[in-house]
């Protein structure tokens, strides 16, 4: 049945823009941008070996298209293969100079080495990247990840400040700092709070850290946070499972402390703080 689903959407069967795109195609040969679209949207659709298949078929015809490399790497991530793509993104980069317009090339190669489980080589492509475009702030952000998840924090935290430093409004690296921070023996967790709640309600950003300091085994100052998190909404399902979680692990009760009375003038606060 899957191969009939995708024989029909390889003729285009009811789709007005398959037939379009492969009319471009028959029309304009040594043009690789319809190919490219067409397996564009056949990954919008969801027919990742229509997408790949494609890909690959852009790739043998225009070798020298750094465009349709990129497609092709896409793809295999797509499709569960970030190592092939990674492989293959190597290959791309090793034939060529490095400039502004690998940029991408490279921070996609980091990306792929990241969803690989390799890490080193992940942090290699980023800092390549990072080295030819340092005003960009999501590379400096997806180094800080990396570093994050090779437990190097207190480097991670540098790279998420100067992502931050570029592009204030990155939520992205403000959740990412906060966690750095949290599992920093620097950081602290007032500070990391600061940044959790730049980004999202009180509520969340409790539970959220909560949620760090959970994986980090630091129970009791978890358990702290979810109770606060709770008193801004008792009903808050994320913070109800990460109770729940820690009572599992520490063995302590699965139960919420009755909530503070908080004065009118803290709760009028609080109030103003969400509205701005």
């Amino acid at each position: 049945m899957r191969r009939q689903v995708l024989n029909a959407a390889e003729a285009g069967d009811g789709d007005a823009t398959v037939n379009w795109l492969r009319r471009r195609i028959a029309a304009e040969p040594q043009n690789v941008e319809p190919r490219l679209q067409l397996a564009w949207h056949y990954a919008r659709q969801g027919f990742t070996e229509l997408e790949l298949e494609h890909a690959r078929v852009a790739v043998e015809r225009f070798p020298d298209s750094l465009e349709a490399r990129l497609a092709l790497a896409q793809a295999l991530r797509r499709a569960g293969q970030p190592r092939a793509a990674a492989e293959a993104l190597e290959a791309l980069l090793a034939s060529r100079p490095e400039s502004q317009a690998e940029v991408e090339a490279l921070n996609l190669l980091g990306i792929a080495w990241d969803e690989a489980g390799e890490w080193p080589a992940g942090e290699r492509a980023f800092r390549r990247a990072v080295a030819l475009a340092p005003e960009l702030d999501f590379l400096h952000n997806n180094l800080g990840y990396n570093l994050l998840e090779q437990q190097r924090a207190a480097e991670a935290i540098p790279e998420f400040q100067e992502a931050l430093r570029r592009n204030p409004r990155s939520a992205t690296a403000r959740n990412n700092l906060g966690v750095a921070l949290a599992r920093s023996p620097a950081g602290g967790v007032a500070e990391s709070l600061k940044h959790f709640e730049t980004v999202t309600d009180a509520a969340t950003a409790n539970s959220n850290l909560a949620a760090v300091l959970i994986e980090q085994g630091r129970y009791q100052q978890s358990r702290e946070l979810l109770a606060a998190a709770l008193d801004y909404n008792r009903a808050h399902q994320p913070a109800l499972a990460n109770l729940r979680l820690a009572s599992e692990l520490d063995g302590g009760p699965a139960v919420v402390r009755p909530p503070k009375r908080r004065s009118l003038l803290a709760r009028s606060l609080g109030v103003l703080k969400k509205v701005f």
